[in-house]
């Protein structure tokens, strides 16, 4: 009789270790965290080229791989294949067309790519967290499968 009283004790706890783990909030992600990640320049030798590499904080390397939330500007790269990041600044003062740095931009590779998103609409998307240092499409940040909150 004991045995059995451990066994559903057992049961009951993975329960609620699988339920907590089902439900848990995605890491609300800042900005500012992401601007600690500093840059430093090597020589690429297969596109013969200097470029930067990303040196990730270990608050920042520590959510590689894991669910976030991040809120900001949305800014389309290529309208035809819905291809958008999300900056922590409007289209005028982005990285692209102003003098923010890369780790002001997060690519989003959307789950979901039957609707437009307007330029600089604010918006919160969540996704797994990928941190490219050498990255081949120039985004250190991407969030996968990324799914729009707001």
């Amino acid at each position: 009789m004991r045995w059995l009283t451990l066994k559903h004790l057992f049961v009951l706890l993975l329960a609620l270790q699988v339920s907590s783990f089902i439900n848990k909030e995605p890491f609300n992600l800042s900005w500012k965290s992401l601007s600690e990640t500093s840059f430093s320049e090597y020589f690429n030798e297969t596109k013969n080229i200097w470029t930067l590499e990303g040196v990730f904080p270990v608050s920042i390397r520590k959510l590689n791989g894991s669910d976030v939330k991040i809120t900001g500007y949305v800014i389309p790269i290529d309208i035809k294949k819905r291809s958008y990041v999300l900056s922590a600044y409007p289209y005028s003062s982005c990285y692209f067309c102003g003098g923010a740095g890369p780790e002001s931009i997060v690519n989003l590779q959307l789950n979901d790519l039957n609707h437009h998103i307007e330029t600089d609409a604010i918006k919160t998307f969540s996704g797994v967290l990928d941190l490219q240092s050498r990255p081949k499409n120039g985004f250190y940040f991407t969030l996968i499968n990324a799914r729009i909150e707001n």
